[in-house]
């Protein structure tokens, strides 16, 4: 126990680390390997016990919105007097593991963006190209039906946090900043202002279901995961432990997806059929030119950008 009563604060020093940053207002950028850590802490450890230290403390009360605490932070240590240090998380109003998570740090923090209705020029530019664009998606024939993109009118701050809060991630920057100046519609394209929840739950959780039925039926198991176990329940027991610590994949159009991690612009994007993945863009924007054939798609770079748990490679050596 510390001077301020907090137990265990030794083991998550991230805690403190972010305390610091938080002190120097950096930017979202450097919060990464702060996110980081925290999040491999709650990985490790399900006692709530990731420590708020008072500047953390501060900025919640002064940005409440900012957090999107659904209610005040309490004031108990646990043992009923008020605590001057660090609070743990366990003291948060309806403090379940992901919504901890949610509030205060790892791939899913939602610790605000820095100007993020401000859509750079990048944005508005594909927007207008991908406008009244044609694209035909299933079982290509010549009387497929040819489809449009066609927009609606970007989505706000407010619904941004909604959505997040509600579905438990967060847009990486260029996404929601391309989702932020105009929004997509249309059939492949996920409604998030007005779809039915249940249907978007469960395109989010086309990866997993993917690789589980892969792993139950097809014998699929990656070398980094260790020895297969020898009975299919075990192996999947498994899979669904490796598959709820990884990165979680956001749906752009179809099974083009994302990984929600790491919160920066710049992440791939992949195609999806259960472990058949492949890349289909080495950023977003990339991926809209190869999607919708633009022009000014740029040459694929010596190096794309690694996504923990979904290393493409050894996917593709299975």
């Amino acid at each position: 126990m510390d001077r301020n009563g907090c137990r265990h604060r030794s083991r998550n020093p991230a805690a403190r680390e972010m305390d610091i940053l938080v002190q120097r207002d950096v930017s979202d950028d450097e919060f990464e390997p702060a996110w980081a850590r925290l999040d491999a802490y709650d990985s490790r450890y399900e006692d709530g016990l990731t420590e708020v230290y008072p500047a953390t403390r501060a900025d919640i009360h002064k940005h409440p919105t900012d957090w999107q605490l659904k209610g005040p932070l309490t004031h108990s240590n646990g043992s009923g007097r008020r605590d001057s240090g660090c609070w743990p998380t366990g003291s948060l109003r309806g403090s379940s593991k992901s919504e901890i998570r949610l509030r205060l740090g790892g791939q899913n923090s939602v610790r605000p963006r820095k100007n993020a209705m401000i859509a750079p020029t990048i944005w508005h530019e594909l927007v207008e190209q991908l406008r009244g664009r044609t694209c035909t998606f299933g079982v290509i024939t010549p009387d497929a039906p040819v489809h449009r993109v066609e927009f609606d009118t970007g989505l706000t701050d407010a619904e941004v946090a909604a959505i997040e809060s509600r579905y438990g991630f967060r847009f990486p920057p260029d996404l929601c900043a391309f989702l932020q100046t105009a929004l997509p519609k249309g059939q492949q394209f996920p409604d998030w202002r007005s779809g039915d929840e249940s249907t978007l739950r469960d395109w989010l959780d086309i990866p997993r279901q993917g690789v589980l039925f892969d792993i139950e039926s097809n014998g699929f198991w990656l070398e980094v995961w260790g020895p297969r176990p020898a009975l299919i329940g075990d192996a999947l027991l498994r899979g669904e432990e490796l598959l709820s610590a990884a990165p979680g994949l956001i749906p752009i159009f179809g099974h083009r997806m994302m990984p929600d991690e790491p919160q920066l612009s710049g992440n791939p994007v992949f195609s999806v059929v259960q472990t058949d993945i492949i890349y289909y863009g080495f950023d977003l924007a990339d991926y809209l030119r190869h999607e919708f054939r633009l022009p000014g798609r740029a040459p694929w770079p010596e190096k794309v950008r690694p996504i923990r748990f979904w290393d493409i490679e050894q996917f593709q050596d299975v």
